[in-house]
């Protein structure tokens, strides 16, 4: 029943949004962000997963909520005047910010490596490589990664990069704009390197993120020239993506093999789509113990920022807890087995069912469990502010998007608007846990604030009355 419920706002909503909010709004950005997701995750999961409804319906909920938050902030704006600002753009100076922020971010990987006695030669063979990747995740997961007092800043410009490179993309000239894919190039040391998936994602939504704003405030259409052949870089460009996350997967198993290939593939699908039944069942699970309104006052949330300030203590990692949502069957014996467990750890992780071995037809089976400890951002919004108190959370971020993108288009604020809707579409899209949990986020958008002041200087200013 939820189900079905859930599917008709969704679909309603969407229909919606699409006819009465304007194109690139961050709120209708998330309906259909979602939308689509959860479709995709209603067909992925057929046969291993029945959803029970819980997420499908708070979606649902929070959708709604969103949309009439955009027409109140269209309502709050609409009386506002258009300001007509122009701006010098500085291509020297923005040349300088990305070709010193790029040296920067490719420093963090060698620091990190060499903090933890890592050598430089190592990375130039296979066999290195890969106990790289084997040493590097074993030191992550056991909380013993050594980090210099000079690695979270480096973490934070490696992060301003590719948004602010983004950003300008549409502003430079033609001969300058390779500039604005170079960040690529650290990312992709630190996913074979330290094997952290996480940057490599990230910084591909702050890059969209910032494109999106500099669309927005120049009105340009992003479509326009969107033919097949950027269709065709764009369709190879993410199966080559999807190729290297595997192969880094592959690096941290420990070797390169057919069933190691599987494995990696089935993790990849974990991480894809795997925060979507994680979430539902956890919702279903603890829904009569959750608060309808709680008073941690963003403790989850915002703790990129309370950690930094002594207001709270962060953990390594989001959640201890792993939810266990399906299981597969994994053919014994195989020579990778006693490897690939002691990779995932001695002891099974909390919240994790013990592998039990079955036997079909004569064949003997692991019955491994799918798991994960990726959420959504609405766990840590729903455990500071209880389930009604996430809905008025979730309201007042829509708002305030909302307002940032009206006044970007009227010119008014444009940095801080700039600052705050790029914000807005980063928390949107970071959708497996709360951006702003990350305090090195943070810093990025601090940093993007002060580069785009930089690179634009203000010409004249003069007002225009409305008609």
């Amino acid at each position: 029943m939820f189900l079905t419920i859930a599917y008709i706002l969704l679909v309603s909503i969407c229909i919606l949004a699409w006819k009465f909010l304007p194109k690139y709004e961050p709120n209708k950005l998330f309906i259909f962000l979602w939308t689509i997701q959860i479709a995709l995750g209603s067909l992925f999961f057929i046969g291993s997963y029945q959803f029970t409804g819980y997420l499908f319906l708070y979606v649902a909920i929070i959708s709604i909520i969103l949309f009439f938050s955009s027409f109140l902030a269209k309502r709050c704006t609409h009386k506002i005047d258009m300001q007509n600002i122009e701006y010098n753009f500085s291509q020297n100076r923005t040349v300088l910010i990305l070709i010193v922020s790029i040296m920067m971010a490719i420093i963090y990987p060698f620091i990190i490596l060499g903090q933890n006695g890592i050598h430089i030669g190592e990375l130039f063979s296979k066999n290195g490589l890969i106990e790289i990747n084997f040493k590097m995740a074993e030191l992550r997961y056991s909380n013993n990664l050594e980090m210099s007092k000079w690695a979270q800043p480096l973490l934070a410009i490696l992060y301003f990069l590719p948004l602010y490179a983004g950003f300008v993309f549409n502003q430079l000239h033609h001969k300058w704009r390779w500039l604005c894919f170079m960040p690529c190039i650290p990312v992709l040391l630190i996913l074979l390197t330290i094997n952290t998936k996480v940057i490599v994602v990230s910084s591909i939504l702050l890059w969209f993120c910032g494109w999106l704003c500099s669309a927005i405030y120049r009105k340009f259409p992003l479509l326009k020239h969107f033919g097949w052949k950027k269709i065709t870089i764009v369709a190879c460009s993410v199966i080559a993506l999807i190729s290297i996350l595997i192969l880094s997967l592959m690096l941290r198993a420990g070797d390169f093999d057919l069933k190691i290939a599987k494995i990696a593939k089935r993790k990849f699908e974990v991480y894809t789509f795997g925060h979507l039944p994680a979430t539902d069942k956890w919702l279903f699970t603890n829904g009569d113990s959750l608060s309808f309104i709680d008073n941690q006052f963003g403790k989850s949330v915002f703790i990129g920022i309370s950690a930094p300030l002594n207001l709270a203590e962060k953990k390594q990692g989001l959640y201890k807890k792993h939810t266990t949502y399906s299981h597969y069957l994994r053919p014994l014996p195989t020579k990778y087995e006693k490897k690939y467990r002691t990779f995932e750890g001695v002891e099974i992780p909390e919240g994790i069912d013990s592998t039990i071995v079955i036997e079909i037809n004569g064949v003997k089976y692991h019955k491994m469990p799918l798991h994960t400890n990726v959420y959504t951002l609405f766990r840590p919004a729903i455990e500071d502010f209880g389930i009604i108190g996430s809905v008025v959370f979730f309201f007042l971020v829509g708002f305030i998007g909302s307002n940032s993108y009206y006044f970007l288009r009227k010119k008014r604020f444009v940095f801080l608007s700039l600052t705050i809707l790029a914000s807005c579409y980063f928390f949107y899209l970071f959708y497996f846990a709360s951006a702003w949990s990350y305090t090195s986020f943070v810093a990025a958008f601090a940093l993007f604030y002060i580069a785009i002041k930089i690179s634009f200087i203000k010409k004249r200013e003069h007002e225009i009355l409305p008609e």
